[in-house]
């Protein structure tokens, strides 16, 4: 059997979407916009707090082997928030136990999480293969059509945790009119920050820069994959 690599195209874009009329780049960020509430101070702190500790178990388990060791935080957290909500037995009550989760017991994943536009290549590519990584399922079997099954009632096409095409809902048909295929799902950030998994291209797109117009990110992201899908040799 001829063995298929799946293809992850990073385009890291320090632009805002492109227009017939530039108005140049546009005005750097310097503060946030408002002041964090309660809940995502004690978020940022148990993110940091949980890093810090798998730092150092980390470092003190390969002092000997492993030299240069690198640990995301924000990327550590976010992948254990996801495959806590989809675990179950005795894997979630060791989770459970482990993770810093907040008063209700559930723990956040809904923002604050940056990392490299390779790391967020990798989730698509997690969730490409079924949350299977190097032969290891990392995910619980059908995590991943849960989180891509539409949400009865969400007019702008979304599933659990990824924005979905398949449906009629509003948005999946005007992201489709303008060339996202519909199997594809995708995660989009506050300023247009997107990663697509299109599964039978075996591809994944991350595309990082900075959009306030998120309707124009959307079409954008939706020509950019239908582009990049043509120009793959199996297109053409």
């Amino acid at each position: 059997m001829k063995l298929v690599r799946p293809l992850a195209i990073a385009l890291v874009l320090f632009t805002a979407a492109c227009s017939k009329d530039p108005v140049g780049p546009p005005p750097r960020i310097t503060a946030l916009p408002r002041a964090l509430t309660s809940q995502e101070s004690q978020l940022i702190q148990a993110d940091n707090r949980f890093a810090i500790k798998l730092l150092k178990q980390a470092t003190a388990d390969t002092r000997d082997t492993l030299k240069n060791l690198f640990v995301s935080p924000l990327s550590v957290a976010m992948a254990l928030a996801m495959t806590y909500n989809g675990a179950a037995g005795t894997t979630e009550d060791s989770m459970r136990a482990t993770l810093e989760l907040d008063a209700t017991g559930t723990p956040i994943a809904g923002a604050f999480f940056f990392a490299t536009p390779r790391e967020w290549a990798r989730l698509g590519l997690l969730f490409l293969d079924d949350g299977v990584v190097g032969g290891t399922r990392i995910l619980p079997e059908g995590w991943v059509r849960y989180s891509t099954t539409a949400t009865p009632g969400a007019f702008v096409g979304y599933g659990a945790g990824w924005w979905i095409n398949h449906d009629e809902s509003r948005g999946a048909r005007f992201r489709r009119e303008h060339g996202m295929p519909a199997e594809a799902f995708m995660a989009m950030g506050i300023y247009g920050q997107t990663v697509v998994v299109v599964p039978s291209a075996r591809l994944v797109i991350a595309r990082f820069g900075t959009t306030y117009d998120l309707q124009q990110a959307m079409i954008d992201i939706c020509r950019l994959t239908a582009s990049t899908i043509a120009a793959l040799p199996a297109a053409r």
